[in-house]
């Protein structure tokens, strides 16, 4: 079973694809959370290739931890990086308590990501 860190929220954004070693593609980002996303794309990656993700002014970088007919699915090789904590906040949030989960300006002192 599989279990994510934060609720994916949808999204229609055009994203350029660089995965390792060298395959290069274009692809849109269907939904994203501060774990990962799924991206529909033509391009086709092996399952544990490292991904690099620019959405015009936000870079991440991740890896494809699932594969479909139309797409792949990333989990981000930071957790909750910020450009995306960034875009959550300009389009949505994804229910209220996410912002206390994961503020946008990192952990407070004193508390855990995995509790």
């Amino acid at each position: 079973m599989e279990h994510r860190w934060g609720q994916r929220v949808p999204a229609a954004i055009k994203v350029r694809l660089q995965g390792r070693p060298g395959a290069i593609g274009s692809g849109c980002l269907r939904d994203v959370s501060i774990s990962g996303a799924f991206i529909e794309t033509a391009l086709r990656l092996p399952l544990l290739v490292r991904i690099d993700v620019d959405a015009g002014s936000r870079k991440l970088a991740g890896w494809v931890v699932r594969r479909n007919a139309i797409g792949i699915g990333v989990e981000w090789c930071e957790f909750a990086p910020q450009a995306v904590l960034t875009l959550l906040a300009q389009f949505h949030l994804p229910h209220p308590g996410w912002r206390t989960a994961v503020p946008l300006h990192g952990v407070p002192q004193g508390s855990s990501r995995s509790g």
